[in-house]
């Protein structure tokens, strides 16, 4: 799983292992150590969700997905799910977690895990 932030923004793009994962087990995770303490992202399905939400803690981020849509996403041609999370003083976070595409400029035999790139089935 990849993580990308850019200002009020989380994306996390997933190989196809990892959102069959998802599906199956409910939660998908990643660390990155840093000098003294690591950092941890994470997606997890939550029953009763009608959004995505996203939490922060001392530890990482959380995002979390209704249950039913990660459940039923690996059978799907659906590349992924947005949205914008409300937050104090009229901001919003935008959150989007997707199928991670195998890269145009990188050897496709050496991204087995990854989805297919549309550009690349024409």
């Amino acid at each position: 799983m990849k993580i990308r932030i850019e200002g009020n923004s989380v994306r996390l793009r997933l190989r196809k292992s990892e959102v069959s994962r998802l599906a199956a087990e409910g939660q998908v995770e990643e660390t990155t150590h840093f000098p003294g303490k690591p950092f941890l992202y994470r997606l997890r399905l939550q029953a009763g969700l009608q959004a995505m939400v996203a939490r922060y803690s001392p530890e990482g981020i959380t995002v979390s997905l209704p249950e039913d849509w990660g459940k039923a996403w690996p059978g799907e041609a659906r590349v992924g799910f947005e949205g914008l999370q409300p937050m104090e003083g009229g901001r919003e976070l935008h959150i989007l977690v997707e199928k991670d595409f195998i890269c145009l400029d990188r050897d496709p035999s050496k991204q087995q895990d990854q989805y297919p790139h549309p550009h690349l089935e024409k």
